[in-house]
Formats: structure tokens, sequence, C-alpha cells
């Protein structure tokens, strides 16, 4: 970290008086770091969490110092540090091309958690700005509404004209009707065009025969073996990535390799599968007259107890 880094403040509002209990400080304080550390992997390669080894600029972008706190009454300020990603990451930006840019150079890990923020508030099911991974790691700030009436408020450096934004128990809700909706990631084989490579991350976008396209993390080599499928027709299989709203996401990509005169049926995205299923829903209060209330005690037909008697008897 150096003198370049910009200052943020995270604001613990509540009614706790002049003094804050200290689990609503460490509940903060494990969240926000590794919440911001996901978004800004989402902003850059269209994913929440990086399998394998982290490249090195996976360290610098989410190098966020925690610089002290002041206490007011029913407030408590968090100051914090971190980089730009022009200064952590300046890589990303020596690729130029029109399909997908980097986060402007200006922004820190702390403003693309304040887009993400934004986005969840609003339950934006479409939203580019987060998987299950950066859902995961909002509902971190789960356990600072434990107890208390707390809110959690975010100023973006980047955006001052912006109001700041808050985490509440709401937005928690939301957090968790996202992550229950977003279908269930699935195998695929698609075949389209290798449009676009991205040689700072692992990316890749695929055009497909409709004109259509979707982006695609490789993740089993490196992304320089694909260079030489460059706007070739390419046969991609992996695990398709869906948003809540249903639409694609992305492709985790398995392979990529030539495909050769394959039909048009296999550049086609298919569709979600149906809804996750939501196991809370299933639940069903019981009463004296339904579930197994309803069948305890009770013979499962019209006989008389005499005729079943006479019967059993006869079996003997």
């Amino acid at each position: 970290m150096n003198a370049h880094s910009l200052e943020s403040e995270v604001r613990l509002t509540g009614s706790f008086g002049d003094s804050v209990p200290p689990m609503i400080v460490a509940g903060a304080l494990r969240a926000i770091v590794p919440a911001a550390r996901s978004s800004t992997y989402m902003a850059i390669e269209g994913r929440g969490h990086l399998t394998g080894r982290p490249p090195k600029w996976a360290a610098e972008v989410a190098d966020i110092r925690f610089r002290g706190a002041i206490a007011r009454r029913n407030e408590m300020i968090l100051k914090f540090v971190a980089p730009s990603l022009g200064q952590a990451a300046p890589h990303l930006y020596a690729q130029h091309d029109f399909w997908k840019s980097p986060p402007d150079k200006s922004v820190t890990s702390f403003d693309l958690l304040f887009d993400v923020i934004e986005e969840v508030s609003i339950q934006n099911r479409d939203s580019d700005f987060f998987d299950q991974d950066v859902l995961r790691d909002i509902a971190r700030f789960d356990k600072v509404f434990a107890e208390e009436d707390v809110r959690i408020g975010f100023k973006s450096l980047h955006y001052p004209n912006k109001p700041p934004i808050e985490i509440s128990k709401t937005t928690i809700e939301s957090v968790k009707s996202l992550r229950r909706t977003i279908p269930t990631p699935h195998q695929v084989r698609v075949v389209g065009t290798l449009d676009m490579i991205r040689a700072s991350t692992q990316g890749f976008a695929l055009k497909l025969d409709d004109g259509g396209e979707i982006s695609g993390i490789y993740e089993k080599g490196e992304i320089s073996d694909l260079q030489p499928l460059f706007q070739q027709r390419v046969a991609v299989g992996g695990m398709l990535v869906y948003r809540p709203s249903g639409r694609p996401l992305r492709i985790d990509a398995a392979y990529v390799r030539l495909a050769g005169e394959e039909s048009s049926l296999w550049s086609r995205l298919p569709s979600a599968p149906h809804e996750r299923l939501q196991a809370h829903k299933l639940a069903q209060p019981q009463t004296r007259k339904t579930g197994i209330n309803a069948v305890i005690g009770r013979w499962p037909s019209d006989e008389q107890e005499e005729e079943v008697a006479y019967r059993l008897a006869d079996l003997s």
C-alpha cells in the first residue's frame, strides 16, 4: 500500500448510544474485505471467485487496509484505504477492445462494492455485477444485524454526487431472494465464433450463429492457448452460469477447440433449467386433522373392526 491509495468510509449507524457492541464492529470488519474483493473480481473477470492459484493482480486490487475508527453518538465511522485499479493492476488497461472494457482506472474495490449493493438493493435480476459468489459474500453482513437495529452506510469516492448507500436487514433479504432464484449451473456444449480473447484475464467471447454473444472464462489452461483459434468456429464445453432472471451470465469453459462444420443447432444457449428447489416452501404446518395426524390411529378403509379381526384370524 502506498501514498496514492484512496480513503473510504463505512458508517455503522444504530441505536447503541455512545458505544458500539464489539460484535457489530467485528461482523462488519469480517464482511467488508471479502465482499469488496469478490465484487472487484466480478467487475474484472466476470466471476466473483477465482479458481486455481490467484494471479498477482488479485492480491493487489483487494489490498484493503484499516485506518482506524471514530465513535460518535449512535454511529461508528470505520476508515479504510484501498488502491485504485489503475494503480494496482495497470496491465488490465493495456489491451483495448470494444467488447468488454475493465472498470474505470480511478475506481477502488470499495466503489465496485458500492455498485453491487446498489444493484442488489433494487433487486436487478438481470445484473452483470454479481453471481452466486458475490451474493454469498454480501450475505456475510447478516451477522451485523443479528441483535441490533443497525445500518451500514457506504460512500463512493468515485461517485461524489451520489448519496451514500446502505446495507440493512432488507438488503440481506434481497440477497437471499436473489440467491434462491439463480438457476443451478449445468453442463453445456456450444458452437460459435471465438470473437474476443482478453489477454489480461482468462476471458473470451463467443459469437453465436444468431448474432448473440456469451462471455466465457477459460479455466483449464492459459488464455494464450486460444490465440490460434481466434475468429475460428469453435466448440466450447463447460458449465453455463445464469443470472437470477434465468438469462445466461457466462460459460466456465473446460475446453475450447475447433468445431468444423457443425450444425447451428449447437449454436443456441439452452434455456435455464427449472427453478431451483426451495425446500423452505415444502414445509407445511400440520394441524390435528392434516399431515400425519390424519393417519395415526385411523384404519385407511371402511371395514368394521369385527370384519377386520375375522379376516386376520382367517389368514393366520
